[in-house]
């Protein structure tokens, strides 16, 4: 028993140390970002809380308040989510020096994972406000989570099989356009309506495992990716 609570108390520091050093680096990128690093903040709690009074104001229609919430919250919400992931990566990959990243920590995703985890702790106040109004957009709320986490995968595999950041930033404006024209393309690929319980798991089991396999590939091709830079 003994034996066991020293291993367990020394996974949990090694846990901490790790957590500690990665908030500590992404603390002083984020710094590096100067005002850049607000525009999730000013996303979330400027343009999406306007473009709903506006819808609302227009027609007083609490159908039209619903639908655009719905909507600006897919359109908008992953494009926030991954605005400091691309900086993250652009500094680990393109930056002049970026392999003596890689020295003591050669895969990034933890880092990424936790911006993705601080912004969904951002969105929460913001949907507590949505669920004042309609209490079923918690759904939505899980639904933008995965979303989030799709455009996330999408960026890291892409930006390390290019060496490059910029094709997963225009990755994610195209899809961002493309759920944005949906109508137009009649393809439906984002599925923007809100489902709840079993119909929630059918539609996103798909973006979820889609999600795990770009990670999977992303997490490969950012191990090798300081070899192919020698």
């Amino acid at each position: 028993a003994k034996g066991k609570t020293e291993y367990r108390g020394w996974i949990y520091m090694c846990v901490k140390r790790y957590l500690e050093k990665s908030i500590w680096n992404l603390y002083f990128r984020l710094k590096g970002m100067g005002v850049f690093a607000f525009m999730p903040v000013l996303g979330l709690y400027g343009l999406l809380p306007v473009l709903n009074i506006l819808a609302y104001y227009f027609k007083r229609d609490p159908e039209m308040l619903y639908t655009n919430i719905v909507k600006m919250s897919q359109y908008l919400i992953p494009l926030l989510s991954v605005w400091v992931i691309l900086f993250v990566l652009e500094h680990c990959i393109e930056e002049p020096m970026h392999e003596l990243l890689y020295m003591n920590n050669r895969v990034k995703l933890w880092e990424l994972l936790l911006l993705y985890a601080g912004f969904g702790i951002l969105m929460v106040p913001l949907f507590i406000v949505y669920t004042r109004i309609f209490p079923e957009l918690w759904w939505l709320y899980g639904k933008v989570l995965v979303l989030n986490l799709f455009y996330l995968s999408s960026t890291y595999a892409v930006s390390y099989l290019f060496g490059k950041m910029i094709p997963g930033a225009i990755l994610v404006l195209f899809y961002t356009v493309y759920a944005m024209t949906e109508r137009a393309t009649g393809m439906n690929l984002f599925l923007l309506s809100v489902y709840t319980g079993r119909e929630f798991v059918q539609w996103m089991l798909g973006y979820l495992i889609v999600s795990a396999l770009l990670i999977v590939v992303g997490g490969i091709l950012n191990y090798r990716y300081p070899e192919r830079n020698r």
